[in-house]
């Protein structure tokens, strides 16, 4: 018997690896894909095609509650899995029955006033002192400066 699962075991690997390729996956993604998949069938000891959607949930909350893993590596392993229900299996309820992590993505840093006065202080003088043999800011360079800066806060 288990030398009947083993084949289909392999016979189910072979077939993601081939749509992994077909789709120009990196090699990267297609070990970490595969990987997800074994660890996944080794944790309920069973082939993936037995599982169901319950069975994705339960993974999906050992990856966080035991394995500790972060966010985005949940998400790497639940894109594995999606991978092989939907585009290897052909099964369709995994994107209705499955949770998707929200991503929370950081905020890019915004800087005060202040901040970008000094950046075009310097860009300026830089300019300045690259074009004339005296080094510093000219008058003319930092007035243009003043007048690009004052331009861009009016606008909405």
């Amino acid at each position: 018997m288990d030398t009947l699962k083993e084949v289909y075991m392999t016979a189910l690997r072979e077939r993601m690896l081939e749509e992994l390729r077909l789709r120009n996956f990196t090699p990267r993604t297609i070990r970490t894909y595969t990987a997800t998949v074994a660890d996944f069938a080794r944790y309920f000891h069973q082939s993936p095609d037995k599982l169901g959607p319950e069975h994705v949930r339960i993974y999906q909350l050992y990856l966080l509650n035991e394995r500790k893993l972060a966010w985005h590596s949940i998400q790497v392993h639940v894109s594995a899995l999606r991978f092989l229900y939907v585009r290897t299996l052909k099964q369709r309820w995994f994107d209705t029955e499955v949770t998707k992590p929200k991503i929370r993505r950081k905020l890019p840093v915004v800087w005060s006033r202040e901040e970008v006065a000094a950046l075009l202080d310097i860009t300026f003088c830089l300019v300045a002192s690259s074009r004339s043999a005296t080094s510093g800011c000219s008058p003319t360079a930092i007035a243009v400066r003043r007048w690009l800066f004052a331009v861009t806060i009016s606008r909405p």
